[in-house]
């Protein structure tokens, strides 16, 4: 165990956040769905705050120091584990119509009215932050002393959730005419796509002294001389039947112009937003 834990088993701390990730998962879901993460994956470890972390452990430790007989009473009356208790812990607090009422015994009773809403482990007004980490209202600045494991998983979701949002920006950044630009560019210059979802070609791309203003991610232009044009030609003059003879500089620009990029460039536009992506693997 780590820090107050010693005051609680690890059952009744899973247990608990078991239940708050099952219980609130719809509402929890849907915030992180705003903040931008398309595929919400909640997990005892990693969804919650240093501070979050802090102030469970904190009620913990404050319950289990408070009626640590009525809870092995009740374990013994309900034939069950610390694990239901955690999960009644957070269902009764939060007034979900179920925890330590769907039990008839003595203790069950107790426990019912020291966290019912009227108890003194009342219900907990929760979101998600911009860091996409759970946060309890009122309690951000609880200090604790979450297990190492629990840190370094935070740290990890931290870097996951700024990848996603980088990710958001690359893909409204990148339009046809940045593709066009990008294929038009010299041999040796770099594309580069910033916070603010501006995007900038030049040969000085991401050398900028400050770090603070180098861009997300950036990839080496091909070059107008290194790629193939014909293709861009004969597509741009399938397209217009009215067109006998096209270069690539202009193929490609009537390409970029298409109102259906099924036949314009989006194979170029998929390739491009892929390039990006992974070029962030690499920062």
């Amino acid at each position: 165990m780590h820090g107050n834990a010693e005051k609680y088993t690890q059952g009744l701390y899973d247990g608990y956040r078991e239940a708050m990730l099952w219980a609130e998962e719809d509402r929890i879901t849907e915030e992180l769905k705003a903040n931008g993460v398309a595929e919400p994956d909640l997990n005892i470890h990693t969804s919650f705050s240093p501070s979050a972390i802090a102030k469970i452990q904190k009620d913990l430790t404050d319950f289990t120091a408070k009626y640590s007989e009525t809870i092995e009473l009740f374990k013994e009356e309900e034939q069950t584990d610390d694990s239901q208790v955690g999960h009644s812990f957070w269902l009764t607090r939060q007034g979900h119509g179920a925890g330590f009422f769907d039990f008839s015994g003595e203790a069950a009773n107790v426990l019912y009215k020291a966290c019912d809403w009227q108890g003194e482990f009342s219900e907990l007004n929760y979101y998600v932050g911009d860091d996409n980490l759970i946060y309890f209202m009122g309690f951000e600045d609880t200090v604790g002393d979450p297990a190492p494991a629990e840190v370094e998983a935070s740290k990890k979701v931290k870097a996951a959730s700024s990848r996603v949002a980088v990710e958001v920006i690359i893909k409204k950044a990148i339009t046809t005419d940045v593709v066009a630009s990008y294929l038009l560019a010299e041999f040796g210059e770099i594309l580069g796509i910033y916070p603010d979802g501006s995007v900038s070609i030049g040969q000085d791309i991401g050398r900028e002294i400050d770090p603070d203003e180098r861009p997300l991610a950036s990839v080496a232009c091909p070059g107008i001389g290194n790629i193939d044009g014909s293709d861009y030609e004969n597509q741009a003059l399938n397209n217009d039947p009215e067109l006998y003879v096209v270069d690539t500089e202009h193929a490609i620009k009537i390409l970029a112009g298409e109102d259906d990029q099924e036949y314009g460039l989006k194979d170029d536009l998929d390739l491009l937003v892929q390039n990006l992506i992974e070029s962030l693997k690499k920062g």
